[in-house]
Parts: C-alpha cells; structure tokens; sequence
C-alpha cells in the first residue's frame, strides 16, 4: 500500500509539472524559440554549436589522442559495469545484505527532496561533458553537426548532439568508434576528477574555512541516546577529554566505549554527561546515535556551519552520478554508446571476413540479450526485495 501510495503521489506530481510546462509553452510562444512539445516529452533544439566548434579547433591532436584512449576505457569499462551488475546479481541470490539497489532515478519515488538538488547538478554535469565530448569528437573527425538541445521524458532529463549520419558513416571505423566511445570517456575522467576533490576536500575549502577541529551533529537517529540531548548542527570537540577533531577520531574513540556507559562530551554548548546507547550492529559497544560530518570553522562569518557538507555532498553525487551513469552507458544496450560501439567491431569484422557476419549477429545479439536481462533483474529484484528505495 506505501509504494502505491508513492506512486500515485509522484504521478500527481509528474502531471502538475507537465501542466506548468504546457501553460509556459503556450504563453512564452516556446514553439518559435526552438522548443518542440509532445504528450509528455519536451525538446530544445538548437543551431548555435560555436562552443562545440571553438573546443574542437583548440588542440585537435590532443582531443584525437584521448578520444583514442576513450575507445580502449569503453570497451573496458562495459565489461566492468557487466561484471559489477553480474556479480549484484549474485548477492541478490546469495549474501542479499551485500546487494546494492539498483533503480532508475525518479523524483518523488526514489529520490528525496533532500538529494533532489544535487542530483539535479551533478545530472546536469553528465549531460554537458557527455554530449559536449560527443560533439567535439565529431569535428574533429571531419563530421557536421545538425543540432544540439536538451530534452525532457516525462521527469528523466536528457541532452544530444545530433550529427550528419551521412557523414558518420563516411569516416573510419576508429574514427566512429572515437565518436561513440567519447562522451562516456568524458563522464569518466570527470569522475575521477570530482574524486580528486573529495580526497582532498579539506584544502580545496582551505581559503574559506579552517582545518577541523571537531565533529559537526549533522541529524539525530529519532528515540537514539542522543535524542533531546544533543541538536542538529553541535559540535563536538572531546569524549572523556580526548580530542575528536575529525568524524575518524570519534569513531575511533567510540570503538572503546562499552554500551550504556556513562561519558563526558565536550561540545560547543559546554560539557554533556552522556549515557551512550548500544551499538545496533555490535550491541556491546557504545553509541551516539547521531549523523556527523567534520567541522571546518568558517574564516568568514557568512558562511554556514553547513556549507561544508552541502559541498562535499554536491561532489559527491556529482562524482557517483557521472561514473555511474557514464558506466551504465557502456552496455552493450539498444540506444546506448556501448551499443553503437559493439556494433561497430562487430560489423568491421562481419565485413573482413565474409563467414563471420551471421556469427557476428548471433554474437552481438547475444550479449545485447545477457546485458539487458542482467541489467532488468537488478531492477526488479531491487523492487521486491527492498521496495522503492528512496536516496
């Protein structure tokens, strides 16, 4: 009854969304502006490419030696994602509390109001490196480009960049694979990029706030020992006197606090004297019962406690959106790069070697089959086993 109530709550929601958006179309004149409209899908287009141009003119051969690098982590990144969702796959059947669920992002179903902000960034992040990549790739490799735009399905966004098909198929076969492989590249090596900023998070906010010196309350587990004790958003500087400068320091001092022990806290609201609770996955430790992120004092008083973690959140949907979702665009699945790129080995050899084009077909049609039927029992048994998850 709770996912159907879910349901039908999002689909109200969807359909006021839609609403809005068809009222806006027809007040603003949105048709003679570039927008197309149809029973819940809405689509910009443009001509104006300049910045796809202006890129793909600076530094061509650096832009080629990547993207030939992009066709190497593709076809290495889609036996990965098989592996990873082959072995969840497993876990489902045989260590299920090791399974991770796998559903598509859905607002108001599967993604809180909470996340909804940063998701929405780190998606937008995908979609530009994505198609930018893809648009630059084709230049470089002499192929025009008809339009680019933006488009709404219902509530999944999504971008293109549309180019002369003609033109495509008259380039090599790395060439095209240079092409397709290209915007999940991009969307990888961003990943690794936001990586490179959340491992060093403390310096990249170095001229804004200060190294930590405590442990910021973020939330309270409801009927938890710290539930009326302690707030949202107070710090803790100490446990029994011993420093807890970062969430690790706290963590380590809490390994050796037994269950229903009495400590003292050190907090920015004085000390507390504070009865810990029992640890729910090792019921003989002690526990606070409280959500933490590291406390970075700000230089400048304008700036939140929170800012911190709501930064180090945006990077990091930004850094699991942009790897996943650049991962997932491997498979070798009708509409997808990996697709396309499969394909294109696939129909190289099929034209090399005459025998080989009906074993080639039964090849790639095989692994398009293995791959979605992988992919749609993650989701499914991502629903019955733990309902819509909502992150």
């Amino acid at each position: 009854m709770q996912v159907s109530g879910q349901l039908i709550e999002a689909a109200i929601y969807i359909l006021i969304i839609w609403v809005f958006i068809y009222v806006a179309y027809k007040v603003f004149d949105l048709k003679n502006k570039g927008v197309e409209l149809g029973p819940f899908i809405a689509i910009y287009r443009t001509t104006r490419l300049s910045i796809i141009e202006k890129l793909a003119k600076k530094y061509p051969s650096a832009w080629k030696i990547a993207f030939s690098a992009g066709i190497v982590i593709g076809f290495l990144g889609m036996l990965q994602i098989i592996i990873v969702l082959l072995q969840n796959l497993l876990n489902f059947f045989f260590a299920p509390l090791q399974a991770s669920p796998v559903l598509p992002l859905l607002p108001g179903i599967t993604i809180s109001n909470e996340s909804l902000p940063f998701i929405i960034f780190g998606l937008a992040v995908v979609l530009l490196t994505h198609e930018i990549s893809h648009g630059i790739a084709a230049r470089i490799e002499g192929v025009n480009l008809k339009s680019a735009g933006l488009l709404l399905l219902a509530i999944l966004p999504g971008a293109f960049v549309e180019p002369e098909e003609e033109d495509v198929k008259r380039v090599s076969p790395v060439a095209r694979l240079r092409i397709f492989g290209a915007g999940s590249f991009s969307n990888i090596v961003t990943a690794f990029l936001v990586l490179l900023l959340l491992t060093n998070f403390g310096l990249l906010i170095a001229p804004l706030f200060g190294q930590s010196t405590g442990v910021l309350v973020t939330d309270i587990v409801p009927g938890g020992p710290s539930d009326g004790i302690l707030e949202r958003g107070n710090v803790i500087f100490s446990i029994n006197g011993m420093p807890t400068q970062n969430v690790q320091e706290l963590s380590d001092i809490l390994s050796n606090v037994q269950a229903f022990e009495t400590i003292e806290l050190e907090t920015d609201e004085g000390i507390i004297q504070f009865k810990t609770g029992a640890r729910p996955d090792d019921p003989a430790k002690g526990y606070l019962g409280v959500f933490t992120f590291n406390y970075y004092p700000s230089r400048f008083g304008f700036l939140g406690t929170f800012f911190p973690l709501q930064l180090f959140t945006l990077l990091q949907w930004t850094f699991l959106l942009t790897l996943n979702i650049g991962l997932l665009n491997l498979l070798p699945i009708f509409f997808l790069d990996g697709d396309r790129m499969l394909t294109e080995v696939i129909g190289y050899f099929s034209l090399k070697f005459n025998n080989f084009k009906i074993i080639g077909n039964v090849i790639l049609n095989g692994i398009r089959s293995f791959a979605l039927m992988v992919l749609l029992l993650n989701i499914i048994l991502t629903f019955v086993n733990m309902g819509l998850v909502s992150i």
